[in-house]
């Protein structure tokens, strides 16, 4: 959404400067706070309040300021003039934002061209709830008030060419169905002429994303982003509809009712982003991005023992491993990196990726995949313990299948058939694992790696184990 709002102002700017470009004083009035309210609250379904802006045409690059911008749910205040309005209450602001800042070149809107030099938003903050359907409540705020109201085109299925078409097609099974009554979408046809940024940012935005459905809070905070190369052109999105980034955000995501973090990390990264979608035209961007995860990170935590479906705790007691007061999660022990894919909101994994915490690390497979929206997942990797843990689990299983057969020699033949199938080069033992459901409270299954245990005990011909396995 900040992306949109970013954009949202560079074209609000390029259709005034276009429309006026015809005399300095006359044009210089056009960019009044009365003015600018005026056009925003035509062009999107918001209530629009203005501290002032500032103005200097005449200077190379042309540059405009505007100060203490408000954004909050269409009312009846809109139309009125600015001095007779209610006030504007804190509760009611979803977008607010300190300072916005444009220069470009007024020569280049002769030939059809915003050159922007500078775009630069300081101190945004933004908050919205996430409805049952899965559309935010800010959305509405950009949404055109007086639009025809039809159903957006959706590209059409073709034969997979790349990873990237994969993705895609992927994402869009996750995406639900958009009903006859959606606003339309902000589309590249909107943009009135093509676009050059040499630099455009944010400095120090904060945005808060409720989800009563799931029951958790997201805060992205202290984020600050750069984009680069910005190169958009309505009529050749082919070659004209990219743009680089780099980026750094503090995450912090908890649950509403106990105030559980379930993460708290910084992020940092650099990538690309295609703003546009080629075939629908419309602002869906499509990021691929390396990202770096610093050491001291939350990411997690909860108990293992609640995570594991009831089916898996009964078969891994059975063995006598247990993973009472071992989180899934926790705090990093070691910086991890990655790249990922982020398509109509589903984050694909593209490498695999490692998390080191206390006790054991984890190994998300490349493929993993979540959706903070849609509040899915559907991860797989392998969790490796420590040597330390790793001894606690064997003891203990020892232990447990002495006291069911009553044979050490038959204990001990079992914990070698598991150190056999599980445990690596290191002294580690290695559990396969998958998680999906909702993001918000994952499955995780480690019935494979039970598998793998039974095959290698019939291969090795141990018919005297079977009934420890339920055979």
């Amino acid at each position: 959404m900040k992306k949109k709002v970013l954009i949202g102002f560079s074209s609000l700017f390029v259709a005034l400067i276009a429309a006026v470009f015809g005399g300095h004083a006359w044009l210089k009035g056009r960019f009044e706070k009365e003015q600018l309210v005026a056009q925003m609250e035509a062009a999107w379904n918001c209530r629009v309040h203005l501290d002032g802006t500032a103005v200097s045409i005449l200077s190379m690059p042309a540059r405009v300021e505007l100060r203490g911008l408000k954004l909050a749910p269409r009312d009846g205040e809109v139309g009125k003039v600015l001095s007779n309005r209610a006030p504007m209450y804190e509760k009611t602001t979803l977008v607010s934002l300190e300072r916005a800042v444009l220069a470009v070149e007024l020569v280049d809107l002769l030939r059809g061209k915003l050159s922007v030099k500078q775009l630069h938003l300081y101190g945004l903050d933004a908050k919205t709830d996430v409805r049952a359907d899965g559309e935010t409540s800010l959305r509405d705020l950009f949404a055109k008030p007086d639009m025809e109201k039809k159903i957006p085109s959706k590209p059409a299925d073709g034969a997979s060419v790349s990873a990237k078409a994969q993705d895609v097609k992927a994402a869009d099974a996750l995406t639900p169905a958009k009903s006859n009554g959606e606003n339309h979408e902000f589309k590249a046809g909107d943009m009135m002429m093509a676009l050059q940024v040499d630099e455009a940012g944010v400095d120090n935005a904060n945005f808060t994303i409720t989800n009563r459905e799931n029951g958790t809070v997201i805060m992205i905070e202290h984020v600050s982003f750069s984009l680069k190369n910005i190169d958009v052109n309505a009529d050749n999105l082919a070659n004209h509809n990219h743009c680089d980034l780099d980026y750094e955000a503090s995450l912090l995501v908890e649950k509403m009712d106990d105030k559980t973090q379930m993460a708290n990390f910084t992020v940092s990264g650099s990538g690309s982003m295609n703003p546009f979608d080629a075939d629908t035209r419309e602002w869906d961007p499509d990021l691929t991005l390396k990202a770096l995860v610093k050491k001291g990170a939350l990411l997690g935590g909860l108990p293992m023992e609640k995570q594991l479906s009831t089916k898996n705790v009964k078969k891994m007691s059975e063995w006598g491993v247990d993973f009472t007061g071992i989180a899934v999660g926790g705090v990093l022990g070691e910086e991890a990196a990655t790249q990922v894919h982020v398509v109509h909101g589903k984050t694909i994994i593209k490498q695999d990726t490692r998390l080191v915490f206390p006790q054991y690390e984890i190994t998300l497979l490349s493929g993993s995949w979540f959706h903070a929206r849609n509040d899915a997942i559907n991860a797989h990797g392998k969790l490796v313990a420590g040597p330390e843990l790793t001894q606690k689990i064997l003891t203990t299983a020892r232990e447990t299948i002495i006291k069911k057969v009553g044979s050490d020699s038959l204990a001990d033949l079992a914990v070698a058939l598991i150190e056999k199938s599980l445990v690596d080069e290191k002294k580690r033992l290695n559990f396969p694992f998958q998680a999906k459901g909702k993001l918000s409270d994952p499955k995780v299954d480690l019935d494979s790696m039970l598998g793998d245990i039974k095959d290698a005990i019939q291969d090795a011909g141990k018919n005297l184990l079977r009934g420890l396995l339920g055979q």
